[in-house]
């Protein structure tokens, strides 16, 4: 696999998925791609975890609240669900690439270490507690993006 950085992860996904996202947006869908690989890690999402897929596009929205109108922000949360869905339905296509970048950014920004740990758990942690299959992508996920 070749070594990816953040610029080249965004334009392989831009040209892969399809997509329209802004690369300015693109930042949040890399720090949190990690909750689909902890919805997803017994083989489906639920209608439940979607909810939560929906929440999670809400929150990477208004990370950036300061900058959009109202509305703006509802057409970035709807974006970011339909990149969510993409990659929900391709995880094990981005999955490598994803976690490498990932990794290489929080070495670089490792403040943000102790937010991604805490969404994680409470994305695990929102349906009936932290099932086995979802403590082992817990685990997986604390030891590749060394948090």
């Amino acid at each position: 696999m070749e070594k990816l950085n953040t610029k080249s992860l965004y334009e392989l996904y831009i040209q892969e998925s399809g997509s329209n996202l802004d690369e300015q947006y693109f930042e949040s869908l890399l720090l949190y791609f990690p909750c689909l690989v902890v919805a997803s890690c017994d083989g489906i999402i639920d209608d439940e975890e979607w909810v939560y897929v929906r929440y999670l596009a809400k929150f990477m929205a208004e990370r950036h609240k300061d900058a959009k109108k109202p509305k703006e922000l509802e057409f970035l949360k709807n974006t970011y669900f339909r990149e969510l869905q993409f990659l929900a339905m391709s995880i094990n296509d981005w999955k490598d690439h994803f976690i490498q970048v990932l990794r290489d950014y929080l070495d670089e920004h490792d403040w943000l270490k102790d937010d991604i740990e805490d969404i994680l758990e409470a994305f695990a942690d929102a349906s009936d507690g932290i099932s086995p299959e979802e403590e082992e992508a817990l685990n997986y996920l604390r030891e590749e993006l060394q948090i």
